[in-house]
C-alpha cells in the first residue's frame, strides 16, 4: 500500500508543524505530515496547570528515561518529550524564551551562513503574535501566540525585589535587547489555554486540499535509493505503508527521535549500523552524538504565611479556581510552570549571563505512592545556559518501537559542575533577604545543614533532573560530526533535510521552542528556494517569483530595461493598460473562483464589486485622460526673463521601478487599482502580493507572467521574509498597503535607500449622523457597506456617532435591515468569510472584551447559529453600543463585522473626538444640513470624506484617494495618482539675451550691480528684477 505526495514531513512538534503549514500554502504541492501520536483534543493539553500530569501520560508523551547516569549516583532521569500534535510544545511549561544573539552568533562564526542573530531575528518577529509587546524586537502578526503572565501572587513580586537588591537588573522583556535581570516570564498561553505549534500552525491548515495529516502513525525508516530520500515508511493501524515523495522528506522527530530514524535508515555510523544488523546508507558517525540539555536543581522554601499554589490548591479556593478558568480563562489553572525568571551570570566576568531561574510560588513532596504533592512553598530552580557536557543517543534495535539508549553524560565536565555549584548558591543566596522573614520563610532543600561544596555537589548529583530541553543530536556544521549543512540538508543524502532542535551545534541560552519554531520556518524558506531553483528551467520565463531569480536580480533586469527603452510612449503605456484590462476581463472566473478559495466563502458577486469592477474602471480612467496628463505643462517665468524668450515647464516622467505591496482584503484590486496609475505613469513594477491569499496570488502571478514580460511587470511570491526583503529592495518608488505596524517597518527598510513611499495603512473610519440625516437611508447604506467583505474593508465605517435621541430607533433599524439582507450567516454564500483563523480569533477576542468591559454587545445574527464554533470563519454583524476607550474596540481597527456605536448631544463634540483620534483613512457625514456638512469637512482632518454615503468615494477615479497620518501618506486615483508615480520635473528654457551679462552682475562686481540688487531686495518687489 502506497501513496505519492511532494513533501513528507515526519513529526507533527514545534518545527514540523511550522514546516508542514508554510510548505503547503502553495496549493499545488502535496504535503504528508506524519505524526506518532494522537490528536491534541484533550483538555488536559489545553489546561497550563495540567502540564505536570501529561508529562508521565502515555497518551501525550513518549515517557523516555536515560540509561543510568554517572554522574548523577547512577540515577535514570525521566525525559519526557511530546507523543501528540504540537509534539514537546503540548506539553512543556509553555515559557517563551529565544536565548542571547552570543548563541546564534556563535553558530555563525562555525560556518554556518544565514544562522546568525541578526539574520534569524526576522524569523522570530515574523511568527511572533506578541500580545503585549512591540517595538524593533518583536512581531504582532505571527501565528506563534505570546503575552504577559496575570500576577497572581505576591511572593513572586517579593522573589523578584529580593533578586534587585541583590545587584541583578529588572527586566522586563528576556526578548529584547538583553537577556540578563529579573522579572516575569511571557508564555504561549491564550485566554488560559496552551498555545503549541499545533494550534498556532496546523490550525491554518485544516482546510487546505492538499494537506494531509496521519495521527498514530509511527514511521519506521526513510526509504532512500542510490544516496537519494524517495519516502518512507509508517506502520498505521497495524499496516506498513509507504509513502513517496517528488520533492523532500523532513524529519522533525526531535533531538531523540530524529537522530534514531537516520539510524533505522541506515544513516549513522557504520560500525553502530552494522552490530545493528541495518543496511549503510551513508557513513555519518556525528548521527546521535552531542546531545546537551540543561540539567536542574531546586531550591525550595517551606513558608508559613503568604498565598501560593498550595493554598490556591485547597478544595474551596480550588473549586473557585475551576470557575474562574472556565469561565474567564483566567486563575491559578491558566498559569505557566513559572512565572518569574531570572537570567543571570555566576560570574561576574562572563560577558552575558550563564544561568537560568524559573521561579514559582509553588512546592511539593512525594507521597507515599511516589506523586508530587503539594506543600506551603516556593522553588527556584536554577540551571546553567551553556553545558559543555556531551552525550548520545542510538538505537538499540531495528524495531522503531523500541525506546533508543539516551546517556545526557550531566555533569561530565569540572566547568559545568563549578558553575552549576556557583549558580545553586546565587540562588540560595538570594532566600536571604529579610523580605522572606515575614512570609517565616524556612529552606528545605538543600536545606541549612549543606553547606560545604562537597555537601552541594552530592545535593547536585542526587537530586538534579532535566529541564527538557535536549538538542544537538544531528548537528549543523561542515565538520566531520556534522550530520547537516548550514541549508540542514543532511550530508550525502539528497532530498533529506532536518529541521527541529537536534540541528544545533550547541544549546541556546534558554527555553527552546521558540527557536525550533524558527528552525522549521527557515528550513521551509530553504526547501522552498531549493526546490524553485530546480524547476526555473521549466518555467515560463515570464513568470517571476522567488522560485525563479533573485529579488534584487529582477529589480536589475527591470531597471535596464527601462533604461534602454528610454522615454516610454503614450502608445506603450496604453498597451500595457489594455494588457491589464484584458487580463482581468478575459480570466475574471477564475480569479473570483481563486479568491473565493482563500477566503473559504465569498460569492463572485462580491468579487467583480470590490475588484474587478474598480480595477477596471481605474484602468479605463487612466487611459482616458492620460494623453492630457502626459502633456507638458508651462509655468510662468518671472520679469524679465520672460519677455526675452525665457519659458518655464514641468515636465512629467516615469521613475523607473515601483515596487507594490498589496494586502489580501481586495488581493486583485489592491494590485491593479495602483498598477493603473503606476503603468500611466510609464513605470514597471514588482509585485509582492500577500501570503494569505496563496491561490489568488499564484494566479495573479501566472496571469501577469501570461499578459507581460517580467522586465515589465514582475510578480514575487514569498511569506513575510520575503516582504522583509522586497521592501529593503532600492526601488525608484515603494506603495504598501496594509496594518500601520508593518508600514513603519516598510518605510523604514526604503529610508535606508532613499525610497520614497506611498502608505495606504485603513485606520478607525468614522461615521456622523446628523439629527438632519435620513435615518433610513442612512441605516441601509451603512449596513451595506459595513457587511461588504464582512467589514474586510480599509474603508468601512468602523465607529458611529448617532444623537443620543436617536439610538433606540437607530440600533432596531439596523437589526432590520441586517436581518433582510442576511436571514442565515453560515451557511449564505452571500455572506463573506473572515479570511482565516486568526482574524477570526482576533475578533472574537474584541467582542469578548468589549462584553467583559462592560460594553452591550448586540448580535445581529440568527439565534439558531453557533458561529463562535462553527469552522466556517463567519462572523455576523455586531453591535457595540457606547464603548470605552480602553476596549479593543475602540483602540484597533476593526477590519471586520463590527461596528461600535456612540451616543451624542453636540456634533462638535464627534469633531473633537475625532481628531484627537489617529488621522482616519475616510470620514462619513450623514445629515442633510449643509451648513454642518461643511463644517464636519473643514474641521475634521481626514484621507477623504463622503457625504451621505459609504466607501463610494474609492469609485470616484477623478479624485484623490490616500490617507494622512497614521492612516497613510500619499494619494492614489486620477491625476493624484499619476503624479504620485510620476517624476515633476521642472524645466527653464533661457531667452536670446544673457540677462546676467546684460544686468552687469557678472565678476567683477560694479558698485552700480550691487546698488541694483540692494534695491529689488525690498518687501515689495515682484520679482528679482523689478
Amino acid at each position: 500500500m502506497s501513496k505519492q505526495y511532494d513533501y513528507i514531513i515526519v513529526g507533527a512538534g514545534s518545527a514540523g508543524c511550522v514546516v508542514a503549514e508554510r510548505l503547503s500554502r502553495d496549493p499545488s504541492k502535496t504535503v504528508l505530515l506524519l505524526e506518532a501520536g494522537g490528536k491534541n483534543n484533550s483538555m488536559l493539553l489545553s489546561i497550563p496547570l495540567a502540564a505536570a500530569a501529561v508529562l508521565t501520560n502515555k497518551s501525550f508523551s513518549w515517557c523516555y528515561n536515560t540509561e543510568p547516569e554517572k554522574n548523577l549516583n547512577n540515577r535514570s532521569i525521566s525525559w519526557p518529550r511530546g507523543k501528540t500534535l504540537g509534539g514537546s510544545s503540548s506539553i512543556n511549561g509553555m515559557i517563551y524564551i529565544r536565548g542571547q544573539r552570543q548563541d546564534y552568533d556563535s553558530w555563525a562564526a562555525q560556518g554556518n551562513h544565514g544562522w546568525s542573530f541578526d539574520e534569524l531575528l526576522p524569523y522570530f518577529i515574523r511568527n511572533e503574535n506578541n500580545n503585549d509587546r512591540s517595538g524593533p524586537y518583536h512581531g504582532n502578526s505571527g501565528a506563534q501566540w505570546v503575552g504577559d503572565i496575570a500576577h497572581e501572587f505576591e511572593m513572586s513580586d517579593t522573589f523578584i525585589e529580593a533578586a534587585i537588591d541583590s545587584g541583578i537588573p529588572l527586566n522586563n522583556d528576556f526578548n529584547g535587547p538583553s537577556q540578563e535581570g529579573v522579572g516575569y516570564f511571557q508564555a504561549m498561553i491564550k485566554n488560559g489555554r496552551r498555545q503549541s505549534s499545533a494550534t498556532d500552525y496546523l490550525s491554518l491548515c485544516k482546510k487546505r486540499k492538499n494537506f494531509n495529516l496521519i495521527t498514530n502513525a509511527l514511521t519506521g525508516k526513510i526509504i532512500v535509493d542510490n544516496g537519494e530520500a524517495i519516502g518512507v515508511q509508517y506502520q498505521h493501524r497495524k499496516q506498513q505503508i509507504i509513502a513517496y515523495c517528488n520533492h523532500e522528506v523532513g524529519p522533525c522527530g526531535g533531538a531523540i527521535n530524529s537522530p534514531q530514524l537516520l539510524e533505522l535508515s541506515g544513516i549513522g555510523d557504520s560500525t553502530r549500523l552494522k552490530d545493528l544488523e541495518i543496511d549503510l546508507a551513508h557513513h555519518l558517525p556525528g548521527v546521535g552524538e552531542n546531545l546537551q540539555d540543561h540539567l536542574t536543581t531546586n531550591v525550595c522554601q517551606s513558608m508559613t504565611k503568604g498565598k501560593t499554589f498550595y493554598d490556591e490548591m485547597r478544595p474551596l479556593r480550588f473549586t473557585k479556581n475551576i470557575f474562574r478558568y472556565f469561565f474567564r480563562g483566567a486563575g491559578l489553572m491558566s498559569l505557566p510552570a513559572a512565572q518569574v525568571g531570572i537570567f543571570m551570570k555566576t560570574n561576574d566576568a562572563l560577558e552575558t549571563p550563564d544561568a537560568q531561574v524559573h521561579f514559582a510560588a509553588a512546592a511539593g513532596s512525594l507521597n507515599n505512592s511516589g506523586d508530587m504533592v503539594p506543600v506551603p512553598g516556593v522553588t527556584a530552580s536554577v540551571c546553567i545556559l551553556r553545558p559543555t557536557s556531551r552525550g548520545s543517543v542510538h538505537s538499540i534495535s531495528k524495531d522503531p518501537n523500541q525506546h533508543p539508549a539516551i546517556i545526557a553524560n550531566y555533569l561530565d565536565t569540572q566547568e559545568d559542575m563549578d558553575s552549576m555549584i556557583a549558580a545553586l548558591k546565587k540562588t540560595r543566596a538570594l532566600f536571604h533577604s529579610s523580605l522572606f522573614d515575614e512570609f517565616g520563610c524556612h529552606e528545605e532543600t538543600p536545606g541549612k545543614s549543606i553547606q560545604s561544596d562537597e555537601g552541594l555537589i552530592e545535593y547536585l548529583r542526587q537530586h538534579s533532573v532535566t529541564v527538557y530541553h535536549p538538542v544537538g543530536t544531528c548537528k549543523m556544521g561542515s565538520d566531520s560530526m556534522a550530520v547537516v549543512d548550514d541549508r540542514l540538508r543532511v550530508h550525502g543524502i539528497k532530498n533529506l533535510r532536518v529541521a527541529d532542535g537536534s540541528i544545533m551545534p550547541s544549546l541556546i541560552s534558554g527555553n527552546t521552542h521558540s527557536c525550533c519554531v524558527v528552525i522549521g520556518d527557515k528550513c521551509a524558506d530553504m526547501i522552498i528556494e531549493d526546490q524553485n531553483r530546480l524547476n526555473t528551467a521549466a518555467t515560463d520565463s515570464s513568470l517571476v517569483d522567488l522560485t525563479q531569480i533573485s529579488m534584487s536580480d529582477l529589480l536589475n533586469l527591470q531597471r535596464q530595461a527601462f533604461i534602454k527603452e528610454g522615454h516610454v510612449s503614450y502608445e506603450t503605456r496604453i498597451d500595457r493598460l489594455d494588457r491589464c484590462i484584458a487580463l482581468l476581463v478575459d480570466n475574471q472566473d477564475a480569479l473570483c473562483e481563486a479568491i473565493n478559495s482563500d477566503f473559504g466563502c465569498r460569492d463572485p458577486l462580491v468579487t467583480q464589486m470590490s475588484d474587478l469592477l474598480t480595477s477596471i474602471a481605474a484602468l479605463k480612467n487612466v487611459k482616458k485622460n492620460l494623453k492630457h496628463w502626459m502633456k507638458t505643462e508651462r509655468r510662468k517665468s518671472p520679469f524679465p526673463m520672460n519677455i526675452i524668450g525665457g519659458r518655464s515647464s514641468v515636465h512629467y516622467q516615469p521613475k523607473g521601478i515601483v515596487g507594490i505591496m498589496s494586502p489580501w482584503n481586495v488581493p486583485v484590486n489592491v494590485i491593479f487599482s495602483p498598477l493603473a496609475d503606476v503603468l500611466g505613469a510609464g513605470n514597471r513594477a514588482m509585485i509582492k502580493p500577500s501570503e494569505f491569499t496563496p491561490a489568488t496570488s499564484n494566479l495573479v502571478a501566472k496571469l501577469i507572467g501570461q499578459y507581460f514580460n517580467s522586465s515589465e511587470i514582475g510578480v514575487v511570491n514569498g511569506d513575510g521574509a520575503a516582504g522583509a526583503e522586497f521592501s529593503a529592495l532600492p526601488f525608484d518608488h515603494l506603495m504598501f498597503t496594509g496594518s500601520g505596524t508593518i508600514g513603519k517597518l516598510v518605510m523604514a527598510e526604503a529610508a535606508k535607500n532613499l525610497t520614497p513611499v506611498t502608505l495606504e495603512l485603513g485606520g478607525k473610519s468614522p461615521v456622523i449622523v446628523s439629527d438632519s440625516a435620513d435615518l433610513a437611508d442612512c441605516i441601509e447604506k451603512l449596513v451595506a457597506g459595513k457587511t461588504l467583505n464582512a467589514g474586510q474593508v480599509c474603508i468601512t465605517a468602523d465607529y458611529c456617532y448617532i444623537p443620543e435621541t436617536f439610538l433606540d430607533d437607530f440600533v432596531s433599524g439596523i437589526k432590520d435591515v441586517y436581518s433582510t439582507y442576511f436571514s442565515r450567516c453560515l451557511d449564505n454564500d452571500d455572506y463573506v468569510s473572515i479570511i482565516n483563523q486568526r482574524h477570526f480569533e482576533r475578533l472574537s477576542h474584541y467582542l469578548r472584551d468589549a462584553e467583559n468591559r462592560g460594553a452591550q454587545v448586540i448580535n445581529l445574527g440568527n439565534p439558531n447559529e453557533d458561529w463562535v464554533n462553527s469552522d466556517t470563519y463567519k462572523i455576523p454583524l455586531h453591535l457595540v453600543v457606547n464603548p470605552t476607550d480602553d476596549m479593543l474596540v475602540m483602540q484597533e481597527e476593526l477590519f471586520g463585522p463590527i461596528l461600535c456605536i456612540k451616543t451624542y448631544s453636540d456634533i462638535n463634540t464627534c469633531i473633537t473626538e475625532i481628531n484627537h483620534r489617529a488621522r482616519p483613512l475616510a470620514l462619513y457625514y450623514f445629515g442633510k444640513d449643509k451648513a454642518e456638512q461643511q463644517r464636519v469637512i473643514d474641521n475634521s482632518i481626514s484621507g477623504n470624506v463622503t457625504i451621505n454615503d459609504i466607501a463610494v468615494h474609492f469609485a470616484c477615479d477623478d479624485i484623490p484617494f490616500g490617507g494622512i497620518g497614521q492612516s497613510g501618506m500619499g494619494q492614489l486615483h486620477g491625476h493624484e495618482g499619476f503624479k504620485t508615480f510620476s517624476h515633476a520635473k521642472g524645466v527653464f528654457k533661457q531667452g536670446f539675451i544673457n540677462l546676467a551679462k546684460a544686468a552687469g552682475t557678472l565678476p567683477p562686481y560694479s558698485d552700480k550691480a550691487r546698488k541694483m540688487i540692494a534695491g529689488v531686495i525690498k518687501k515689495s518687489s515682484p520679482s528679482l528684477f523689478l
